[in-house]
C-alpha cells in the first residue's frame, strides 16, 4: 500500500524521537530538538488545516485506511525517547551545568511563562491543545535568553507531542463521522440532478428496446407486470456491482421481516441477496407493487455511506448504483406515464380475414350447406364491428400470432357449424401438403374450437345460430 505524504512525516517524527537518543553534545540535542519541533508544527497545521476544511467540505481525498488514532498511539509512547540521553546527561553533571531540575526554577523563569501563554500547561499526560501562535519564535526567544536547557526542551517535545495527538484523535473521528450535514452533498456529486438526467438519456433507448421485445409498450392486462417485474431484474444486476455489499443497516427488525417476505415473492433472487435487498430498500426506500413503483433515495444515508466506505466501494459500484437509479426513473415513469393507445389498424384484418374465407379454393370442400362468399363477407364486416375488434387488430401486429388468428377463427366457424370436417383435413388443405407446418395450424383450430382457447367463440356461435 503507497504511503501517504502525511503518514510519512508523522513516521519521520518517530523516528526523529529515538535519533535525539544518539546525540552526546548540547549543541546536537539542540539541533534535533528544533529539527524535531519543526517537524511537529508542519504536521500539526496540516492537521488543523483538514479539521477546519471539514466544516464546509468532506474530507474524501484523504485516504481511510490510514488510521490517525493508531499513529496517534505510537506518538503517546514516545516518553522515554523523549528523555535526556545518558551520556550527554553525564557531561552535562560533569560541569556543574545547574541541569538539575529545581522547581524554583521552573516557577520564575520566562520559559514557564510562555508555554503558559503558548501551550498551555498540564502536570497530567492529558494536556491542553496546542495553540496556533508561532511556536519557534518563542523557543528562539527562550533561547537567546539561554533559558532553554534540554530538560525545558523536552517539556516543549511533550507538550507539542500532546497537542498533535489530540489533533489526530479529532482528525481520526472526522474522518470516520465527517460533517452530517454535508452527506447530501456527496450524493449530490454523483447522484445529482444533472448527472442522473444523463445516464436517463443514455439509457432510455436500450429501455425502449426492451419495451418493444417484451411487448411492454402498450397498455394491456400484461404491461405493468412486464415493467415491475423487469425491476428486479435490474436489482439482480445491481447486486452483482457489489456496490450494497459494505452498508451497514438502519431499519428496524419489524420493516426488515416485512422486506424478508417481499424478498421472498420473487425467486429471481438467490438467497445471499437478502441482506443486499434490505441495504438497497434502506438506502433508496424503494416500493414495488403491482399498482408500480416508488422510491426516494435518502441523500443522507447515501452520502454517509459513500463518505464512511471510501476506500472499499470501487467507481465500478458508483456507476452500477447511478445507472440503476436512471433505470428506476425510466420503469417508473413508464408506470405513471401509461402508454399511450396505439392507433389500430382495423382493415388489415378485415382484408385478411375475408381473403382467408372468401375465394379461398380450401374452404369449398368444407363449407357447410347454406352459406356462400356473402354471408363471409358480411361476417367479417360484423366481426370486426363488435368488442373484439381492438383484441383482433392488437393481435394482428404481431407476426407471428397472426397463424394463430386465422387458425382460431377457423376453428370458431366449426364450432358454429358453418364450417365442417376435421382440423387436420382443413390443415392440411389450408397448408398444401402434410408436414409439421399443417400440424401446427391444425393444433390453432383446435384450440379455436373450444370455447377457453377463442376469446370470441361465443360471440361467433350466437352470430351464427342465434
Amino acid at each position: 500500500m503507497k504511503v501517504s505524504d502525511q503518514e510519512r512525516r508523522i513516521d519521520g517524527i518517530i523516528s526523529a524521537c529515538a535519533d535525539m537518543q544518539n546525540c552526546v553534545s548540547e549543541m546536537d540535542y539542540r539541533l534535533s530538538f528544533f529539527r524535531l519541533m519543526e517537524k511537529i508544527v508542519v504536521v500539526t497545521e496540516e492537521i488543523e488545516c483538514y479539521i477546519k476544511r471539514s466544516e464546509t467540505e468532506l474530507l474524501i481525498e484523504i485516504d481511510s485506511r490510514f488510521s490517525y488514532a493508531q499513529k496517534a498511539k505510537q506518538l503517546e509512547s514516545l516518553d522515554n525517547s523523549l528523555n535526556t540521553p545518558r551520556c550527554l546527561m553525564l557531561k552535562l553533571k560533569d560541569r556543574n551545568s545547574g541541569f538539575n531540575g529545581k522547581e524554583d526554577f521552573y516557577s520564575t523563569n520566562y520559559l514557564k511563562e510562555t508555554t503558559k501563554r503558548y501551550i498551555p500547561y498540564k502536570e497530567d499526560k492529558n494536556m491542553e491543545v496546542i495553540n496556533e501562535d508561532d511556536f519557534i519564535a518563542v523557543y528562539e526567544k527562550a533561547n537567546k535568553k539561554g533559558l532553554l536547557t534540554p530538560l525545558h526542551m523536552q517539556i516543549f517535545l511533550r507538550k507539542a507531542l500532546s497537542g498533535l495527538i489530540n489533533k489526530m484523535h479529532e482528525l481520526d473521528q472526522i474522518l470516520f463521522k465527517g460533517n452530517k450535514a454535508l452527506y447530501p452533498s456527496l450524493y449530490e456529486k454523483y447522484f445529482g440532478n444533472k448527472i442522473l438526467n444523463y445516464t436517463i438519456g443514455a439509457e432510455r433507448t436500450p429501455f425502449d428496446h426492451w419495451r418493444e421485445n417484451h411487448d411492454a409498450t402498450e397498455e394491456d392486462e400484461k404491461w405493468k407486470k412486464k415493467i415491475v417485474d423487469h425491476v428486479y431484474v435490474c436489482i439482480a444486476e445491481l447486486f452483482e456491482s457489489e456496490f450494497l455489499l459494505y452498508y451497514e443497516n438502519t431499519l428496524t427488525e419489524e420493516d426488515k421481516e416485512k422486506l424478508r417476505e417481499e424478498f421472498t415473492k420473487h425467486k429471481i433472487f438467490h438467497d445471499k441477496d437478502c441482506d443486499l435487498f434490505l441495504n438497497l430498500c434502506d438506502l433508496v426506500e424503494i416500493k414495488i407493487d403491482q399498482k408500480g413503483i416508488s422510491f426516494k433515495p435518502s441523500e443522507k444515508k447515501i452520502g454517509r455511506y459513500l463518505y464512511q466506505k471510501r476506500g472499499l466501494i470501487d467507481t465500478d459500484g458508483i456507476e452500477a448504483f447511478k445507472i440503476f437509479l436512471a433505470k428506476l426513473y425510466l420503469h417508473r415513469d413508464a408506470l405513471t406515464l401509461k402508454p399511450k393507445k396505439k392507433k389500430l389498424d382495423y382493415e388489415v384484418v378485415i382484408f385478411q380475414f375475408k381473403n382467408l374465407l372468401v375465394g379461398s379454393n380450401w374452404i369449398k370442400e368444407f363449407v357447410a350447406e347454406g352459406y356462400n362468399e356473402n354471408y363471409f363477407d358480411q361476417f367479417v364486416d360484423e366481426l370486426m364491428n363488435s368488442n373484439f375488434r381492438d383484441k383482433l387488430a392488437s393481435g394482428w401486429e404481431k407476426p407471428k400470432s397472426r397463424e394463430k388468428m386465422k387458425g382460431h377463427l377457423i376453428g370458431s366457424l366449426l364450432r358454429a357449424g358453418i364450417l365442417v370436417g376435421k382440423a387436420s383435413e382443413i390443415a392440411r388443405k389450408y397448408i398444401g401438403k402434410k408436414g409439421v407446418e399443417a400440424d401446427n395450424f391444425a393444433d390453432y383450430i383446435s384450440e379455436g374450437k373450444k370455447k377457453s382457447k377463442c376469446s370470441y367463440s361465443d360471440w361467433v356461435n350466437d352470430y351464427v345460430n342465434g
